[in-house]
């Protein structure tokens, strides 16, 4: 890619910032937060029958949207080399849900950049997008062969934002719902998922690739593996997830998709680890990095950093886990990712939980608590409190241990995780066991033991024959 090509994408890249911005402010002044109240089953029908499609033909999109838009239209910034702007969106619920798409031309652009060039624009996009709130999760997406990320964000004004970005020359598409709620409603997926380009303009792709256009139903096939393998890892099932994972890898690399060959090689890693392929699993992790790293795509260096740290705590060296898992935690909390920091930090603390440095574990895992609750994620909520009785239980204090995991099993059980209520099963039967009430350890244990075989978890299953049958000959 020549020099001025870069010169036009770093330009675009304040350009981004300006242009996406206003779509995160309100867009009715002096919104009130009511209580959302239950509806009848006939307004929900009244509201249902006013989505519609929108299609914006000299935009090249269709989308669904809850009513007609008002459309907005900016003119072209020549300074900026970014050509004209078009804003449409709707209001629903008196202003406290919001839909939202734009796109936004640069001419100036070639029709076709690398997967490189591709992100940076994305990454522009997002942290135009970002700005001063938090962004709680982003992951990496494709319409149509053209790269795109989903983003979701948190403005210090308390309002949740969810987001879709694609690159499709000569545009730049932004779609947002937002709201004012702790949650989204169900249809912010629908409008997301709903959009789609019009004939022209969905003939084309983003990518400069000796094979683009790929081979859409290859590319489906490979999508369709990973999900496979991916549910299979879930369930504890490696060897069978691995199988999935390597037929997608081949896919994606004979299809020359470099982005989501850095998706299956991390998932690929994670099962290697999990069957003690160490070797293999560390092959694995530093071509996903090499990836990540080649397409700055900082979100997923970061992923792979803590992979890689999880593996290091796997084989007992703690040092160099701990050391990649602060590489990972540096970049999450750079990108403004909580949830990410999140993970990584409750990861740290089971290092430190390791190196039986139960303190700083114990601050770890608080520190962790508090953001999953703020981020209103359950399950990392109940993770952390998990983690928590496991201190206690290590310190001798086990009626505090007691209360943290009964905590998290009343978490798993209302977000109907089966393999998590297993878990916490099993320290709680470990708890007992430590307290000398053999028949309650084996009565928890066996309760573990039957959650591990439903969900098809046989290691685990295995792991806690061994605990109950080890509990039973204790004297």
């Amino acid at each position: 890619m020549h020099r001025t090509t870069w010169q036009n994408i770093n330009a675009i890249g304040a350009t981004l910032i300006i242009s996406i911005m206003p779509s995160l402010m309100p867009f009715t002044s002096g919104i009130e937060v009511l209580a959302v109240q239950a509806k009848s089953p006939q307004k929900l029908a009244i509201e249902a029958e006013r989505w519609q499609q929108f299609a914006s033909d000299r935009g090249g999109f269709s989308v669904l949207m809850p009513g007609k838009p008002t459309e907005t239209i900016e003119p072209p910034k020549p300074q900026s080399r970014a050509g004209e702007t078009r804003y449409f969106f709707v209001e629903t619920e008196g202003g406290k849900v919001s839909y939202y798409v734009s796109y936004i031309e640069f001419p100036g652009l070639p029709s076709q950049l690398s997967v490189s060039e591709v992100n940076t624009l994305l990454n522009a996009a997002r942290d135009g997008a970002v700005n001063n709130s938090t962004l709680l999760k982003e992951s990496s997406i494709i319409l149509n062969d053209n790269l795109g990320r989903e983003i979701e964000i948190k403005t210090a004004d308390g309002f949740r934002t969810k987001a879709r970005i694609y690159w499709v020359h000569p545009r730049l598409y932004v779609l947002m719902t937002r709201t004012s709620g702790q949650t989204f409603p169900p249809a912010s997926d629908r409008f997301l998922t709903s959009f789609k380009l019009l004939k022209t303009q969905a003939q084309k792709s983003n990518i400069n690739s000796p094979q683009a256009p790929r081979n859409i139903a290859q590319k489906d096939e490979a999508t369709e593996l990973y999900k496979e393998g991916s549910e299979l890892y879930d369930r504890g099932r490696f060897q069978e997830a691995l199988v999935k994972l390597q037929k997608a890898l081949e896919i994606v690399r004979k299809n020359g998709d470099r982005e989501g060959e850095m998706v299956v090689l991390s998932r690929l890693g994670r099962t290697l680890d999990n069957l003690k392929q160490y070797d293999r699993a560390l092959e694995v992790y530093q071509q996903a990095l090499a990836i990540a790293r080649q397409t700055s795509n900082r979100q997923g260096e970061g992923i792979i950093l803590d992979y890689t740290g999880r593996l290091y705590q796997n084989t007992g060296d703690l040092a160099k886990a701990l050391n990649f898992q602060q590489q990972a935690l540096e970049i999450f909390r750079q990108i403004n990712n909580s949830e990410s920091s999140a993970i990584v930090l409750g990861n740290i603390g089971k290092i430190y939980h390791y190196q039986k440095q139960y303190d700083r574990a114990l601050e770890a895992y608080q520190q962790t608590l508090v953001i999953f609750r703020q981020l209103n994620n359950r399950q990392g909520e109940g993770v952390m409190l998990d983690y928590i009785g496991t201190i206690y239980n290590s310190q001798g204090q086990y009626q505090k241990a007691m209360d943290f995991h009964e905590q998290a099993l009343t978490i798993f059980k209302q977000i109907g995780n089966r393999r998590s209520q297993a878990i916490v099963m099993s320290n709680i039967g470990e708890v007992f066991a430590n307290l000398d009430r053999r028949e309650k350890a084996v009565e928890s244990l066996e309760q573990a033991l039957a959650l591990f075989q439903e969900v098809g978890d046989r290691e685990n299953a295995s792991i806690t024959i061994n605990i109950i049958q080890r509990v039973r000959q204790k004297r």
